[in-house]
């Protein structure tokens, strides 16, 4: 029989599961009316768990917001470099097309110059 209590009493504890608390505690009031009054004097695991449920909500929360936020600044950052880049390639292109079409324009009139002066020439020998 005292075998059977210790073996009722010895309990395995898994890592992973919640060890045993202990057990609550009240304390019972009569008043002068004949009725009671329960008192818990150990704190209740339920509001333990809201308040730290509710702690994780707000700090969600902030953090949710700010990585909102940051996204968002990061977007907008992101977004006027694009614009600028955008802006300097045009640039770019306008300046090389104008370089462009002014080489061009010289080489133009460097064929001219130099066929006229193969005509002047064949007009003199001829």
């Amino acid at each position: 029989m005292a075998n059977q209590q210790e073996n009722s009493d010895l309990m395995i504890q898994l890592p992973w599961t919640v060890p045993q608390q202990e057990n609550t505690q009240a304390v019972v009031f009569q008043q002068p009316n004949g009725q009671k009054v329960y008192l818990d004097l150990n704190h209740s695991t339920d509001t333990t768990a809201i308040s730290s449920f509710v702690l994780s909500v707000i700090i969600a929360l902030i953090l949710g917001g700010l990585a909102t936020w940051l996204a968002y600044w990061y977007g907008r950052k992101s977004f006027k470099l694009t614009e600028l880049s955008f802006k300097v390639v045009s640039e770019d292109i306008k300046e090389a097309a104008e370089s462009h079409r002014n080489m061009t324009k010289q080489i133009i009139e460097s064929q001219e110059m130099l066929k006229r002066i193969e005509l002047q020439e064949e007009f003199y020998r001829g």
